[in-house]
């Protein structure tokens, strides 16, 4: 059997859940009421051709169970051995059970679901006037849905008139009806954009009675289909829409109108050009599209960050040429195309190598190439000794370059040269190599980095303006400078010993600054104490006199009672500090006296007893 519909049925399926999440996300990015009316549409297409490939599949299935068991059955006949019988579970009882719960349930479903979908777009959407976003770019995807759903709705209603493509029917019309709403939202797409604003919500009430009158056919039909005697043929293809199939599939009620009136007027109409253009349908829309297509390319867009310069004939347009952002109109191509220039945004470049090495490392030194290519400049040296020889000191030196620009005149930038952008790298590389020859490479390296920079900037925007490249140059500045990978290793070992020379002399620098305040701090230290030593001598010495000019007088004055004053002083001076004890004895006895000076000092609690009665 034929699997070209099966796989169609898939394509449908695939392509409208696709289309559904492009639609959703537009309706959440532009706010176009027009796509939540267009969701129904998806899952009708969805809907109906899920059951039609669940049918044509079990149909083929069980056309191929059936042969097999004949085969077999042929075979166990011509045997020893008889047929095994019925098997419990087929393809075809399936398909019976599918045949007779399924197919006549789908009618009324569907009829349910629009119907609620169509009373919550009358009344949950907000209907209110507004200005949807982006709206040229919700018009482009709906034409473009409208003509791949346009195809496959031709290709697949060619299919349904074999006999066993039938219910290819059903997702054909469906399918046709969305692609006829997409044209219409396309086109209120752009009426929108053209300053209608109200053409959204018109196309989008116009689907949801689109939705409520399919609704409306098919809970008419799923009555027919309860009550008509002949309801289980009837319920086989009763979720079709007969208004569908009169509008999308003209055939048949063109031939019977036909055959009536050749009946009645004598004469085949059936075989005249209105007959034939009915049936040939496809080739004038065909050619609609194209030209609808053809007529896009009077529109164009541009992006915020660009200019457009309009052109007549491959030359710039003599009225209005430039165009802002935004939405324009033209000449349809080749009359009029538009050259689009960046003017509203930050350009740049490199100089001095190419930036195109995936493998370089992160850790970035003088022996290693930074870069795949890099282009060696020549630049000064301040070598006294070979100057004095008569040569002219200079070095090679790796050196990076980035530069940012904006296009300022965008006719100049365009039109004026054949490739603005390799010019401007190469006026940054003459801009570089005329810079690096007047600076040595401690100024590239050291702080007058961020001024040669700007130097090479001004260079940049002088010759720039002499050649009237439009542009202004806005950033120039050095990224990375190195020796070449060949020198890099004596470059580095001089380097090391500037350094090292550098920091001797740092060092020494620095023992001087710490060694001087030291030395100059015990200078004054001693100063200090000598001249402390020298005034307590002093004071101490004018104290002393005064002591004793002041001992001598009172010694004058009253010498007895001075010297016995003096002599209890002294005694007092002596006996300080010593034990003293005084016996009274009388005169004339003979007793002696024992006293035991040793001191017995309290050691501890155990030495505590009781007293004697003669203690006190």
């Amino acid at each position: 059997m034929n699997r070209t519909g099966e796989s169609s049925l898939v394509v449908t399926m695939g392509l409208g859940g696709l289309l559904a999440l492009v639609t959703a996300y537009l309706y959440t990015s532009s706010g176009m009421l027009f796509f939540a009316a267009l969701m129904p549409g998806y899952l009708l297409m969805i809907s109906v051709s899920l059951l039609a490939l669940v049918r044509i599949r079990l149909e083929r299935v069980a056309a191929e169970e059936e042969r097999n068991r004949a085969a077999e059955v042929k075979a166990a006949s011509s045997g020893l051995f008889g047929s095994s019988g019925d098997l419990p579970v087929t393809s075809r009882r399936t398909q019976r059970i599918i045949e007779t719960f399924l197919v006549p349930a789908a009618t009324p479903v569907l009829a349910l679901i629009l119907s609620l979908w169509a009373w919550r777009l009358h009344d949950g959407l907000p209907w209110s006037i507004t200005a949807p976003e982006n709206a040229l770019i919700a018009a482009s995807f709906l034409a473009g849905q409208a003509f791949l759903l346009f195809l496959l709705y031709r290709f697949m209603l060619g299919m349904s008139r074999n006999a066993g493509d039938r219910l290819l029917r059903g997702p054909a019309l469906y399918t046709g009806l969305l692609s006829i709403a997409s044209v219409l939202g396309a086109a209120a797409a752009v009426a929108v954009h053209g300053g209608y604003i109200p053409a959204d919500t018109l196309a989008g009430r116009i689907m949801t009675g689109v939705w409520a009158l399919l609704a409306l056919e098919l809970v008419w039909r799923t009555l027919v289909m309860i009550y008509s005697p002949r309801r289980r043929t009837f319920a086989s293809t009763a979720y079709e829409s007969r208004i569908l199939r009169s509008v999308l599939s003209p055939k048949g009620w063109t031939t019977s109108i036909a055959q009536s009136v050749d009946y009645q007027f004598g004469f085949g109409l059936s075989g005249s050009w209105f007959s034939g253009f009915l049936r040939s349908a496809l080739i004038p829309l065909l050619v609609f599209q194209i030209a609808l297509f053809y007529a896009m390319t009077a529109m164009t867009v541009i992006q915020p960050h660009e200019v457009g310069i309009k052109e007549r004939f491959g030359r710039m347009a003599d009225a209005d040429p430039i165009l802002a952002s935004g939405f324009h109109w033209k000449l349809p191509w080749p009359f009029e195309t538009v050259r689009r220039v960046p003017a509203n945004d930050i350009l740049g470049g490199a100089v001095g190598f190419e930036d195109e090495d995936e493998t370089r490392r992160e850790v970035l030194l003088w022996t290693i190439p930074h870069y795949r290519n890099e282009d060696l400049f020549i630049t000064a040296s301040r070598s006294a000794d070979v100057r004095s020889a008569g040569a002219v000191p200079v070095n090679l030196l790796a050196i990076n370059l980035i530069y940012e620009y904006r296009i300022t005149n965008a006719a100049a930038y365009a039109y004026g040269f054949s490739d603005p952008e390799t010019l401007i790298r190469q006026v940054a590389y003459r801009s570089m190599t005329a810079e690096a020859a007047v600076h040595d490479l401690s100024d590239l390296l050291g702080g007058r980095r961020e001024q040669v920079g700007n130097d090479i900037r001004g260079r940049m925007q002088s010759r720039a303006d002499e050649a009237e490249l439009g542009v202004e140059i806005l950033f120039a500045g050095i990224q990375g400078i190195h020796p070449p990978v060949q020198v890099a290793d004596a470059f580095q070992s001089v380097v090391g010993s500037l350094e090292e020379r550098e920091a001797s002399i740092l060092l020494a620098r620095a023992y001087t600054n710490s060694t001087l305040p030291e030395a100059r701090a015990e200078a004054d230290a001693a100063e200090i104490a000598a001249a402390a030593y020298r005034d307590r001598r002093t004071t101490q010495a004018e104290a002393e006199n005064d002591h004793f000019t002041n001992r001598l007088k009172a010694y004058r004055t009253q010498p007895e009672v001075f010297r016995s004053r003096l002599y209890l002083e002294t005694l007092s001076d002596a006996l300080a500090g010593s034990r003293l004890f005084i016996v009274d004895a009388p005169a004339g006895t003979d007793e002696i006296l024992y006293f035991n000076f040793e001191e017995d000092p309290f050691t501890s609690v155990l030495d505590m007893g009781p007293l004697s009665e003669g203690d006190h």
